[in-house]
């Protein structure tokens, strides 16, 4: 779906150039390309159209070029508000795609404001740029809002919206868009259907999903390689993995996503020996897996044992030169750790390129898995220590390393931590919590912790263990 997501990005900066050509004069075009360049922004001219102003550079290249960009974009505003430029829609454009591409939405919303000010506030492709910016940035109801207003809508209009709901977790909202479009006359193409089978293979149903594959079919976009990966992955998803093959075979031509999705979806269903015989199909085909592939495969290996199978993955990696960022690099901790190999799995989470609360809580979660609770607890106080905010879950796990450990005063001081950390007790905390205190036989000790019946079941249970051990 990157490749969608760039694409969408690529139809909004081109489809319509003739459209914003003909809305800016052409002796605008290039007093903008000059004042847009380098050799401008250090000119004298520049120094006396903008406040000159000494910044010390970050000792973070990318921060520092943010904080440029920005700099550059309130210059360019500055300019027009000041008369010295004239308004040139191709301006909101790229300052609109630059905010999108590195999720600067205050930035954003700044530069709409700027543009519902000027004189092309009818300009469908910055209007379609702005209604991109706010689904990528995560403000989808943002995004609908500028839908509604527009007097006019285009395919482009369409499809960004629809893609919006489906890259952020609402299905329904993508696939309720669709019969609207078609009831005013707009014909879907392979980016529409790609974003639409992604948002039918969320939902529970194949139902929606089937009948987009029919117009998908009707439409004769099925031979397209974006469109027959997204199929494949719709129906991996659902777990029908026949049909999915079907249509994997049947794709004229296929690529990285294509097999991603099917090795994604063995994956999910457990089926290991098919997703690491794809992996090497992949392999032997010359496409070169990504992150995404690596971290299917790790996944599936470690929920059926594989531990050989996955050595031979990961050393695929190695050789590749493939770093262990995080989410490849967890599902790869979480392979060791399930088989068995926890000295591995230590080295993964040292070599990691950047540790998440994911990686915090797979490591936590191993060392408490195999019985070693007080390295579970220093590891613990060194994710607190690097400002790593902790979760339910990594909760869950120093509180069961602390049972099994019988670090009972431990245990009962984490377990009051979760309240400075705002996280709010589940089932699973008190059984956990009530099992520690069980083993210890303190039963009074827990009838203060205001637990409910479930888990006072729970601590029966307990009791009753612990007196068939006494006897």
């Amino acid at each position: 779906m990157n490749v969608l997501s760039s694409t969408i990005d690529a139809i909004l900066l081109s489809k319509h150039a003739s459209l914003i050509s003909s809305s800016s004069s052409s002796s605008t075009r290039p007093l903008f390309s000059m004042l847009l360049s380098p050799a401008f922004r250090t000119s004298s001219w520049a120094s006396t159209a903008t406040t000159t102003t000494t910044t010390t550079l970050s000792k973070n290249p990318q921060i520092n070029n943010n904080d440029e960009e920005k700099k550059q974009e309130e210059e360019e505003l500055d300019l027009i508000d000041s008369g010295f430029l004239e308004q040139d829609p191709t301006l909101y454009t790229k300052l609109l795609n630059n905010c999108t591409k590195l999720k600067k939405l205050l930035e954003g919303r700044s530069i709409h404001a700027h543009f519902l000010r000027s004189q092309f506030t009818h300009n469908i492709v910055i209007q379609n740029t702005v209604l991109n910016m706010y689904a990528k940035c995560g403000r989808i109801d943002e995004a609908r809002k500028v839908f509604e207003e527009m007097p006019d809508r285009d395919m482009v209009t369409w499809t960004a919206l629809i893609t919006g709901y489906s890259q952020n977790d609402r299905p329904r909202d993508a696939l309720l868009l669709f019969p609207q479009m078609l009831r005013f006359g707009f014909e879907p193409n392979q980016f529409t259907f790609s974003s639409l089978l992604k948002a039918a293979g969320a939902v529970p149903t194949d139902r929606d999903g089937r009948q987009v594959h029919g117009f998908v079919i009707k439409y004769g976009v099925d031979s397209n390689v974006y469109v027959g990966s997204s199929l494949v992955d719709m129906y991996a998803r659902w777990g029908l993995m026949d049909e999915a093959r079907f249509l994997f075979d049947g794709l004229v031509s296929k690529n990285d996503v294509s097999y991603n999705a099917l090795i994604a979806g063995h994956a999910r269903m457990d089926e290991g020996e098919q997703a690491v015989r794809l992996f090497r199909a992949m392999q032997r085909e010359d496409f070169r897996p990504t992150h995404f592939t690596y971290s299917s495969v790790f996944t599936v290996c470690a929920s059926i044992g594989a531990l050989e199978q996955g050595k031979g993955v990961h050393a695929h990696m190695m050789k590749l030169g493939e770093q262990l960022i995080a989410f490849v690099g967890n599902t790869l901790l979480d392979m060791y750790a399930k088989s068995g190999s926890i000295e591995d799995a230590k080295k993964v989470f040292d070599r990691l390129v950047r540790r998440d609360v994911v990686s915090w809580n797979s490591m936590l979660n191993a060392c408490a898995q195999h019985g070693l609770g007080k390295e579970t607890v220093e590891r613990f106080e060194q994710m607190l220590r690097v400002g790593i905010e902790p979760n339910a879950i990594t909760f869950l796990c120093v509180l069961t390393a602390c049972s099994h450990a019988g670090l009972l005063d431990k245990g009962q001081y984490y377990f009051e931590l979760m309240k400075k950390y705002k996280v709010e007790p589940e089932v699973s905390h008190y059984v956990t919590i009530v099992d520690q205190l069980g083993r210890a036989g303190q039963f009074d000790r827990a009838e203060r912790l205001g637990i409910d019946q479930l888990q006072w079941a729970k601590l029966h249970k307990v009791r009753a263990v612990n007196m068939v051990d006494m006897k």
